[in-house]
């Protein structure tokens, strides 16, 4: 048998085998996921999950400890105080890869009752998040619905699902305007559903109006030309009314039979587009009432094209279940193992995808708080230990702490970690630690990325310099500044101020202009890979006494052949064909 990406196991209960009264029993009606999750969490054995619960379905993804076995379906009847055995035949369970294919093709909306179902994709993001906000996902499924999302993305844009009325709002909307006898609907909620098709009503010309209830915390947003009326009065109004359509996520009924059969002039149009229902089914029983559920809207005939378009979407998640397994054998050579990583200069554009992938894995993020803080959007869900300037040892030891206990860990720096950067430390404080494995993650270093920016000032042989003398004598500074400079090195130049060293720049520049003229081509970079970037390029005496120059600035020294070529600084390898 096939080895599986991961321990991940899923259960779900959706259309295609539960009718909207049987998915009713695990509906989650807004604020219960809070409770949900804090019951998982009793379970010792898992380790994170997510829950996914729309009208159409509700699935529960757990990760569990490794070597550990555990029934979703059980857990989820549990945490919702149903009963297993009275539903077990609606529900289906997956693990491994054809859980996380299974992820990838809802997100796509391929599971969906409408073929691509446009809003789903929305939906399980917002059902990682939501698991995020309750502390509830391990790294394990931050990838996975990562990747889900990714892969679903990618099949809507490559794959022509051929609808056109792709979301259940639309399907609504286009059931209203089927009959000419509407001419008035009241929309009852004023959630996303809501005020979608609430606008889209009156971009038919369709008379909206829509209940407002008065506890209602936070901003209301009200479509363009939409009426409105207290929730508490939405019965009187009926009498105005063609239709209502609910939309809420309410655990209670919207419209009572009993208050309904007292409307005199009742609505003939009752669109229930919630689980658990909003319109109670009796008030079908009005004479002359339709009254119709989330699956009298979505049903339909399906595209006569939707195999080949499902053929098309299982070579694209091939793709993505190949990206998986590459990643859990990555995950695996991770542990017990530091991973010591450059990050680049800054922005997110400068961070390889190595890089990327190990911040993402690992359990614990150790760095330099302006480093980290660089990353924070993928430290989400990790523990972070950041320390000030200065603590470098402290921030090995705290790593290698974390790495002795079991955790994976990511210990970031700028730059490339092996130029001026944490590798060197890294290694010498786990000295004593053999089995610990510190690996190098490269980065982009100051020196290349700052390079493109003015142009190409190292094409041919160049030394790259600290200023700083925390560590190193000055002197020892001064000797090899002078003999980069005899050697016609280009040199690039670290740390070329600070509050403290206001004037090494100035000292560098005097030590090199004994041996090159004071019309040399130079350049320097200021917050390389940050907002404010800026590239300038000057002579070597115009480094002295330069205010402009800090410690987020990287020097450029040309050599004996370094030339401005169309405002850009090139130092030429030597071509004879040009």
């Amino acid at each position: 048998m096939e080895v599986q990406i991961l321990n991940i196991v899923m259960t779900y209960i959706d259309h295609n085998m539960a009718g909207v009264e049987q998915r009713e029993a695990f509906s989650c009606a807004k604020g219960q996921a809070d409770g949900i999750y804090a019951r998982l969490k009793e379970n010792p054995d898992i380790m994170g999950a997510v829950l996914i619960a729309t009208c159409n379905r509700t699935e529960l993804y757990l990760s569990l400890r490794e070597g550990s076995r555990a029934n979703p379906f059980d857990e989820l009847c549990r945490t919702l105080g149903a009963d297993p055995d009275m539903h077990r035949t609606i529900s289906r369970t997956l693990e491994g890869d054809e859980a996380f294919l299974h992820l990838c093709r809802v997100a796509a909306g391929t599971e969906s009752q409408i073929w691509g179902d446009g809003q789903i994709i929305t939906q399980v993001r917002n059902s990682i998040a939501e698991a995020r906000k309750n502390k509830a996902v391990d790294p394990f499924l931050n990838v996975i619905f990562n990747k889900a999302v990714c892969a679903g993305k990618k099949v809507r844009t490559n794959v022509d699902l051929r609808i056109y009325d792709n979301s259940t709002a639309i399907r609504a909307v286009a059931r209203v305007k089927a009959d000419p006898a509407v001419k008035t609907v009241m929309v009852i909620g004023n959630g996303m559903m809501g005020r979608m098709i609430a606008a889209m009503l009156r971009r038919s010309g369709i008379r909206t109006i829509m209940t407002l209830r008065q506890y209602k915390h936070g901003e209301i947003v009200i479509p363009d030309g939409v009426e409105t009326v207290n929730y508490s009065q939405r019965y009187d109004l009926m009498e105005e009314c063609d239709s209502v359509i609910s939309a809420t996520t309410s655990p209670h009924y919207t419209v009572f039979a009993k208050e309904f059969s007292e409307i005199k002039n009742k609505p003939v149009l009752l669109i229930d587009m919630a689980v658990p229902r909003d319109i109670d089914p009796m008030a079908a029983g009005s004479q002359g009432v339709v009254c119709l559920n989330i699956d009298d809207i979505c049903a339909g005939k399906k595209d006569a094209l939707q195999e080949d378009q499902y053929r098309q979407m299982e070579g694209i998640l091939e793709k993505y279940l190949t990206d998986m397994h590459k990643w859990k054998d990555f995950r695996k050579n991770m542990e017990k193992k530091i991973y010591v990583i450059g990050i680049g200069p800054g922005s997110e554009e400068y961070l390889t995808p190595q890089a990327r992938a190990a911040v993402e894995e690992s359990d614990v993020i150790v760095g330099y708080g302006l480093y980290v803080d660089l990353i924070r959007d993928l430290t989400e869900g990790k523990t972070v230990r950041s320390t000030g300037m200065r603590q470098e040892v402290e921030r090995c030891r705290i790593a290698l702490d974390y790495a002795v206990r079991g955790k994976k860990v990511a210990f970031v720096c700028s730059g490339d970690a092996g130029v001026y950067g944490m590798a060197g430390v890294m290694s010498e404080v786990a000295a004593e630690r053999p089995d610990v494995e510190i690996i190098t993650i490269p980065g982009i270093t100051a020196a290349c990325s700052g390079a493109a920016v003015l142009g190409a000032p190292l094409i041919h042989d160049f030394a790259v310099i600290s200023l700083s003398d925390l560590l190193t004598p000055w002197e020892k500074i001064e000797k090899r500044l002078r003999l980069a400079a005899s050697a016609d090195f280009v040199i690039c130049l670290y740390n070329p101020k600070s509050l403290k060293r206001s004037d090494y720049i100035d000292k560098a520049s005097d030590i090199i202009a004994e041996e090159r003229p004071s019309v040399t081509p130079c350049g320097y970079v200021k917050n390389i890979g940050r907002e404010g970037e800026r590239g300038v390029i000057c002579t070597l005496e115009d480094l002295k006494k330069n205010d402009d120059i800090d410690m987020f600035t990287t020097v450029f020294i040309g050599n004996s052949s370094t030339k401005v070529i169309n405002g850009r600084l090139v130092t030429p390898r030597g071509y004879r064909e040009i």
